[in-house]
C-alpha cells in the first residue's frame, strides 16, 4: 500500500482525517478519480482487494514490531482507507474508516460514515452484520444517543430484523430506559414476554 504523501499529523488520531486525505493526499485523491469513471463490478473488486490488503500489512507491520520494536515499521493509511478512496460505498471499509475516525475524536466524521451504512441496499453483502457491528461498536464506545440512531435508521429498512430490534432493546436497557425499550421487546418475533426480555438484557 502507498504511504500517506502529506507530511502533517493529527493530534487526536495521528493521522488526518479521511475526508482531508481525500483532497490533500495525492494517492488517495488519484484513487478516488481513477476508480469513479470505473464500472461497480471493477471498482467494488479493487476496493475488496485494497481492503484485504491493508488488513494483512497492519498485520504484517504490527509482528514486525513485536520483533523489533524500535525499528520504524510505517504501516501507511489506516486499515479501509485506500478502498473507501477506491469506492465510497463499500461496507467494510466504511465500517472500519468510520469507527477509526469516531474512536480517534473525529467523531462527526466518523458518525457520518457509520450512518451511511444505513443508507445502503440491504441486499449489500453482510449489510445485517455489518450494521449492527456499527451499533455495537458506538454502545461499547459509550454513544449510546448515536447507537440508537444508527438502529432507528436501519429499522426502517429491516422493520423485523431481529438484529436491529434487540440492537435497540438493548442500548435502551443500558441507558435504563426500559419502559423506552418495550416496543423493542414487543416486536422480537414468536418468543415469550420473558424469552423476548431475556434476550434484550443479556446483551447478545
Amino acid at each position: 500500500m502507498p504511504k500517506s504523501s502529506t507530511g502533517s499529523e493529527s493530534a487526536e488520531g495521528g493521522c488526518p482525517a479521511f475526508e482531508k486525505l481525500l483532497i490533500e493526499d495525492q494517492d488517495l485523491s488519484a484513487l478516488r478519480t481513477e476508480y469513479a469513471r470505473r464500472p461497480l463490478s471493477e471498482r467494488r473488486a479493487a476496493a475488496e482487494w485494497a481492503y484485504d490488503e491493508a488488513i494483512a500489512n497492519s498485520m504484517f507491520t504490527a509482528a514486525l514490531a513485536r520483533v523489533d520494536p524500535d525499528g520504524d515499521h510505517q504501516a501507511g493509511w489506516p486499515a479501509g482507507f485506500a478502498a473507501l478512496a477506491i469506492d465510497p460505498e463499500y461496507a467494510p471499509a466504511l465500517l472500519s474508516v468510520g469507527c477509526y475516525e469516531y474512536g480517534t475524536g473525529r467523531k462527526r466524521q466518523g458518525m457520518d460514515l457509520l450512518f451511511q451504512l444505513t443508507e445502503l441496499s440491504p441486499r449489500t453483502p453482510d449489510w445485517v452484520e455489518i450494521v449492527d457491528k456499527a451499533g455495537s461498536f458506538l454502545v461499547n464506545f459509550g454513544a449510546h444517543d448515536n447507537a440508537c440512531r444508527v438502529y432507528q435508521a436501519a429499522l426502517k429498512v429491516r422493520p423485523d430484523q431481529l438484529e436491529f430490534i434487540i440492537g435497540l432493546g438493548w442500548v435502551l436497557c443500558r441507558v435504563g430506559q426500559q419502559a423506552e425499550a418495550l416496543p423493542s421487546r414487543k416486536r422480537l418475533p414468536r418468543l415469550p414476554t420473558k424469552a423476548r426480555c431475556s434476550t434484550i438484557m443479556a446483551g447478545r
